[in-house]
């Protein structure tokens, strides 16, 4: 069987929040066609980063995501030394992560 390579996109949409927050929606591709997608608004933490944090519906931590801002790209980590759980969002060999430069940027 021929597997002929398909072309996939990772999204990132960010919206800033009146307090300081940040709401966002993401969706990303790993391998062997596993994916994340989460939604929610992540607590400002500092000038140029913020901390999302819901508890996990299905296992028994909670979900810990870092988003910053740093050398002109959005960084987005799941926070793996907390005992982030972020299972909820994604396939088995996917994870809630990835740099996206702000030079890609789409209106």
């Amino acid at each position: 069987m021929c597997i002929e390579p398909t072309a996939v996109t990772d999204t990132l949409t960010l919206t800033p929040q009146d307090n300081g927050d940040l709401a966002f929606n993401i969706f990303t591709n790993a391998f062997n066609g596993h994916s994340c997608s989460a939604e929610g608004v992540a607590r400002q933490t500092g000038a140029q980063s913020w901390r999302f944090e819901r508890q996990s519906e299905y296992g028994e931590g909670i979900c810990k995501v870092d988003i910053t801002v740093k050398g002109g790209s959005v960084h987005f980590q799941q926070d793996y030394e907390a005992g982030s759980d972020c299972r909820d969002y994604c396939g088995n060999r996917a994870s809630l992560g990835g740099t996206f430069p702000l030079s890609s940027q789409q209106p």
